[in-house]
Parts: C-alpha cells; structure tokens; sequence
C-alpha cells in the first residue's frame, strides 16, 4: 500500500511538472497568433531595452526598402531614445506583453514596460504579419 502511493505521487509530480513545461514553451514567431505576437513584441521592446538600435530598426516594417541615410537616422533616432530614458527614468528594466487585439493579420500587443526609477508605463506596439514575420508599422 505505502509503496502504491509513493508511486501515485511521483506520476502525479511527473504528470505536474511535463503540464507545466508544455504551458510555458515559447510560441511559433513564424506564426499567426496573439502568442507569437505578445512574444514577437516582448523581445522587439527588449531590443531597446539592451541598447541594439540597430536589430530594433530592423524589424521595421518599411525598413527594407528605406534608404541607407534614412535608416542611420532612424537608429540614431532610437539610440537617443534609449539614452534619454536612461538618463530621466535609470533605463528600460523590464518588458513584459499585457494584452493584444489581433485583427486580420494586424495586431496590437500592450506592453508594461518598468523602468529603472520604479516607474512603469503602459505602451502599445503595431505589429503585421507579412511572409511568416511580424513585423512593426
């Protein structure tokens, strides 16, 4: 009897912890869903938050056929963003999605975003999907 039960426990510890490895798996970006949008969105803003101006700017959607002198101005842009934010609230420490509203192949994913002062802000990021890539207005 005692060893049935210990047995019992250990499938139900199993069972517990493969449910909650599958809920917590990180979502197809090569999809058309409000999980890879929330996701998609989350690891863009964090783009800012590490200072890569450069990988941000690249997920503009026009950016592939911007030309060269527009798209240096548009890091230099971002690069100020980030550096004034550093500056007035101790930088972006954390980025986390809070909702979305997909539309077509549009959405808009809310993002909570914390920064270094202890201050948060809730901002909204506009997303397509084009070629199995989300890209931002």
């Amino acid at each position: 009897m005692r060893l049935f039960r210990r047995q019992t426990y250990l499938v139900l510890f199993f069972l517990a912890v493969w449910v909650c490895g599958s809920c917590h798996r990180k979502p197809r970006t090569d999809e058309l869903s409000d999980a890879s949008a929330c996701y998609v969105a989350e690891i863009y803003y964090g783009y800012l938050k590490d200072g890569k101006a450069e990988e941000y700017v690249s997920f503009v959607g026009s950016q592939d056929s911007m030309p060269e002198g527009y798209r240096t101005q548009m890091v230099d842009l971002m690069k100020q963003y980030v550096a004034n934010l550093q500056r007035k609230k101790g930088g972006i420490l954390e980025v986390q999605a809070a909702g979305d509203t997909i539309f077509g192949n549009e959405a808009q994913v809310f993002l909570d975003v914390l920064y270094g002062d202890s201050s948060s802000e809730r901002v909204d990021m506009l997303l397509y999907f084009e070629n199995k890539q989300w890209r931002m207005h």
